[in-house]
């Protein structure tokens, strides 16, 4: 399955705490949280797969996340992108 990170939730230090996401292709409003880092791991193993869309609309792939960090393929910027994903607003 392919996932595509939409929005983040943030840690008062503006650290990220949770991503949001949807099936690739999917409806924003069914968006899903995940913030355990280890369950984003499993899955990815599993063979499935997390990309976001950075500022230039390009589609940068998630490789795995340690020490709390979302690690990304490089796309040519030092930003951190997934910063720049608007705020997760759940109903």
């Amino acid at each position: 399955m392919r996932y595509q990170i939409i929005c983040t939730t943030r840690k008062e230090n503006n650290s990220i705490d949770k991503l949001g996401f949807i099936e690739a292709g999917g409806d924003e409003n069914q968006a899903q949280d995940i913030k355990d880092k280890e369950h984003i791991n499993r899955l990815i193993n599993e063979g499935n797969s997390f990309f976001f869309t950075n500022e230039d609309g390009q589609e940068v792939e998630v490789i795995s996340v340690e020490d709390d960090h979302v690690r990304t393929k490089p796309d040519g910027t030092e930003k951190n992108n997934l910063l720049h994903l608007r705020e997760c607003r759940y109903a």
